[in-house]
């Protein structure tokens, strides 16, 4: 309708008019309600360590960062740099959920997803490392992944395992994916490189990762 060129007084029509549709859509919203709620219980089950504490979860943790996004979306018109978030956004949800994990939050250019298998968080980050540089130009994906204990609040995860995955995505050259060693171990079907160990900012000691074997 905007590009259409219609008036704000026909978009507010519209807008009212669509307010009619969520007394059609609750019956079909409860079933998803539950579902979503029993996926959520299940994930917390899968990852909890002990039944005594209702906080602490051990989850593989990923981020992925677009590299050179900053320099491409200072170019972009507002409309297309909407349209360009929206695409990533949709293909790292479409990506995740496809393969069991979830995506957690989007921070600018940047995805963090969680998953209750460490097997499956390796093929989540390679498949959102391997499916966006080749279809957006200069824009490029590298990509960190963590495996231990984290807090849980909120629908947000935090600790050191967060921070680690996070500081490993600095650590990696475009279109790679480095783990620790913890997360190499519990992923025994996944191939991976040694990639030797890295000084990261805010851990005392070198931390030992992995470059993952792309096929």
């Amino acid at each position: 309708m905007l590009t259409a060129g219609h008036n704000e007084l026909a978009l507010a029509r519209k807008g009212y008019d669509a307010v009619g549709l969520i007394d059609r859509l609750s019956a079909q919203l409860e079933p998803l309600l539950r579902r979503h709620i029993l996926q959520a219980t299940e994930r917390s089950r899968v990852a909890e360590i002990e039944q005594g504490e209702r906080f602490l979860y051990r989850y593989p943790v990923g981020f992925v960062d677009l590299v050179g996004f900053t320099e491409i979306s200072a170019a972009m018109r507002p409309k297309d740099l909407a349209v360009f978030i929206r695409d990533f956004e949709g293909r790292a949800h479409d990506i995740a959920t496809a393969v069991g994990a979830r995506v957690v939050k989007l921070i600018g250019d940047e995805v963090m997803f969680v998953a209750t298998d460490p097997e499956a968080a390796c093929v989540a980050g390679s498949r959102l490392t391997a499916g966006f540089g080749s279809e957006m130009e200069r824009v490029v994906p590298r990509s960190g992944l963590a495996f231990g204990d984290v807090l849980v609040r909120g629908g947000d995860y935090y600790g050191p395992i967060v921070n680690l995955a996070a500081c490993l995505v600095d650590e990696a050259v475009p279109q790679e994916l480095l783990v620790t060693e913890e997360l190499a171990h519990a992923a025994p079907t996944s191939r991976f490189d040694p990639a030797g160990r890295r000084i990261v900012k805010g851990f005392a000691d070198p931390i030992a990762v992995r470059s993952f074997a792309f096929e």
